[in-house]
């Protein structure tokens, strides 16, 4: 693939973050009971064992949709880290795959090669009123896995995720968190009512934070008649009750004085530094405007307690025959534990202006770009 550079952006714009009300709604962990899925389920395919590679399908019909992998510390003795992705199914057994639930998938080291990444076992979950056959009619989609050590000798992993309800027409019911242990077990399962969806969570560390995670992803606003989606933050303790969240949304230039409709996300988080966070997704201009809509990055360090550090967006403006649209998706430290830079990884889209018709785009590419200490941007590079 060739690149190029990209020139002539918008210098970074400021933007807006506010405190939120949660309403928080408990589900008890006792209430999910977490069900073994036996290896046939999970069946393995071993013929790119050369390349490392497995591929986990069902054998009965295909209803996996992987979303995230975590490194597993190798075992007490042992010297090679594992691995657990978590997957989206629909289970048959009880809920005749009517409705969509993680799968937690933990995979043996990538060595030997012959055995590489060999399955070692799966389980998904199901409500503790669904054992008798009758399905709650909630859907729990997986978005991020994340391994957690509990600094006690103990370890485990923290799943997030969006709710819906209903068996045809599905609606939004919240987001939620699902902490396990070790082997994959329920420990605490929570939706969050007043955050749409949950994109990607970490564990909490550092000198400063207590013990407990951060997550990221969306909260629905209503603006006038219209609902528009602002980028949420939520910080819980280790028993994921709520310590504090916010909502970021974008200020745009020229627009001070007036009301500009925005929709913005985040979709992924990491710790930066000692005791921070840093979050990338997007930010929307006029979302529904066929001639201003306008698209950015969206980058934010905030605290365990919800107070922001910096927040900019990045991109170029919509021109006068296109619409150029950057979508910020992963982010990693530049120096890995310093707190000190951000390398940024999405897609960059620019397509025709038009109001009467949908235009196929001119180009939808990759992109990587680094920022400073300050987010002051270093370089952005387009891949095709």
């Amino acid at each position: 693939f060739s690149y190029r550079f990209v020139s002539n952006w918008k210098t970074a714009t400021q933007f807006l973050s506010q405190m939120i009300n949660l309403r928080g709604l408990i589900v008890s962990g006792a209430s999910l009971l977490s069900l073994v899925v036996t290896a046939p389920t999970a069946f393995v395919s071993a013929q790119f064992v050369q390349d490392h590679q497995h591929t986990y399908f069902d054998p009965i019909e295909y209803h996996f949709s992987s979303q995230a992998l975590t490194v597993v510390p190798p075992p007490e003795g042992g010297e090679l880290n594992e691995y657990a992705f978590v997957a989206n199914m629909k289970p048959q057994d009880i809920l005749d795959r009517q409705f969509t639930r993680p799968l937690i998938v933990k995979l043996k080291p990538n060595m030997p090669a012959d055995k590489a990444f060999d399955f070692n076992w799966g389980k998904t979950y199901y409500f503790a009123d669904e054992m008798g056959g009758s399905a709650t009619q909630t859907h729990l989609y997986a978005r991020d896995i994340h391994h957690v050590d509990f600094g006690d000798g103990n370890a485990g992993y923290i799943i997030c995720g969006k709710v819906t309800n209903g068996k045809v027409l599905q609606t939004d019911a919240g987001s939620f968190l699902l902490l396990t242990d070790l082997d994959g077990n329920s420990l605490k399962f929570m939706v969050y009512s007043g955050i749409k969806e949950l994109n990607s969570v970490v564990p909490t560390k550092g000198n400063v934070n207590r013990p407990g995670f951060v997550a990221v992803g969306t909260h629905t606003k209503q603006q006038g008649k219209r609902e528009y989606d602002t980028a949420a933050y939520l910080s819980v303790d280790i028993d994921l009750s709520p310590i504090c969240n916010s909502v970021t949304e974008g200020k745009w230039p020229n627009t001070v004085n007036s009301v500009v409709p925005t929709s913005s996300t985040f979709k992924k988080v990491i710790q930066h530094g000692q005791d921070n966070f840093a979050m990338v997704g997007h930010s929307t201009k006029n979302p529904t405007s066929c001639k201003r809509r306008d698209t950015d990055i969206l980058v934010s360090v905030k605290s365990q307690k919800c107070s922001t550090i910096a927040s900019f967006h990045y991109g170029r403006g919509t021109s006068s025959d296109a619409y150029n649209e950057e979508f910020g998706m992963s982010l990693g430290e530049y120096k890995l534990g310093s707190g000190k830079g951000l390398v940024i990884t999405g897609r960059v889209k620019q397509t025709k202006l038009s109001c009467t018709d949908s235009f196929n785009p001119t180009y939808e590419d990759g992109f990587i770009m680094r920022l400073n200490n300050a987010l002051n941007l270093k370089y952005f590079q387009r891949f095709d």
